[in-house]
């Protein structure tokens, strides 16, 4: 099965339009075919940029980024979160929506006569995108997932103030993400407005940071955020800056 059929697949399409226009009355935060696309895309740059890096890992043994490994990252970054849809209750909901993504994609898969190699590593991702995953695929989408962090993402509806972790994110024009002299990098363009301070208590944040963490981690990486171009000075993250004594760009 390829991305691109799963991409035009009516099915797919539907259910992330039904997505996005449920999440505009109810939700702060959309999850709808431009937010899935977005994040699949950085998914990708993310194996291109950093499974090289496994080799040393890996007594020299390199894991090679095929058209079978991106076909994989592209289809979970596709579907992990069709499951925002609650058929029991017919809204869309956040919680639980791993396990929802998960039932539903595991009968799609089912349906295509996916083998079991790809299958399992698909599920795996869907399932584990929101808390994080020990394979190599759920790193990656998970990692990606989290960087679509974006204005053109939140709603502004009358609620929308109430959620004050997402309502942050109204201040942040994009999230990118480099790897320079073995430091994974995550860079917030913002609108100069961010209350640096209060975003540092940020749950989605900080989720953020855990999920950076692990990737740089198994990739034996060191990791940094900075805050338009700058170094992000936060106590609260553990962060420091002594150890980076070369000029942080993230372009």
């Amino acid at each position: 099965m390829r991305y691109e059929d799963v991409l035009a697949d009516p099915e797919v399409r539907e259910r992330y339009d039904l997505i996005g226009e449920i999440e505009k009355i109810t939700t702060r935060m959309s999850h709808n075919l431009d937010h899935v696309q977005s994040a699949t895309d950085k998914a990708i740059r993310v194996a291109e940029m950093l499974v090289p890096f496994s080799a040393e890992l890996n007594g020299g043994n390199f894991v090679r980024v095929d058209n079978g490994m991106l076909n994989t990252i592209k289809i979970a970054g596709l579907l992990h979160d069709v499951g925002i849809y609650d058929e029991e209750n017919g809204t869309a909901r956040k919680n639980d929506h791993g396990k929802r993504s998960h039932k539903w994609v595991k009968g799609y898969l089912q349906d295509k006569n996916v083998d079991d190699g790809t299958k399992e590593s698909i599920l795996e991702a869907v399932l584990n995108h929101s808390e994080g995953s020990d394979k190599l695929v759920g790193k990656i989408i998970a990692f990606a997932d989290k960087m679509d962090v974006r204005r053109e993402r939140v709603f502004v509806t009358p609620t929308a103030k109430d959620d004050k972790d997402r309502w942050q994110y109204r201040n942040i024009l994009d999230t990118d993400f480099s790897v320079k002299k073995g430091v994974l990098i995550v860079n917030y363009s913002t609108d100069g407005k961010l209350d640096k301070s209060s975003f540092a208590q940020n749950n989605i944040q900080k989720k953020q940071v855990s999920l950076t963490e692990s990737l740089a981690n198994h990739f034996g990486l060191e990791y940094c955020f900075l805050m338009d171009g700058e170094m992000w000075l936060g106590a609260e993250l553990g962060l420091s800056d002594k150890k980076f004594d070369f000029p942080l760009q993230i372009r």
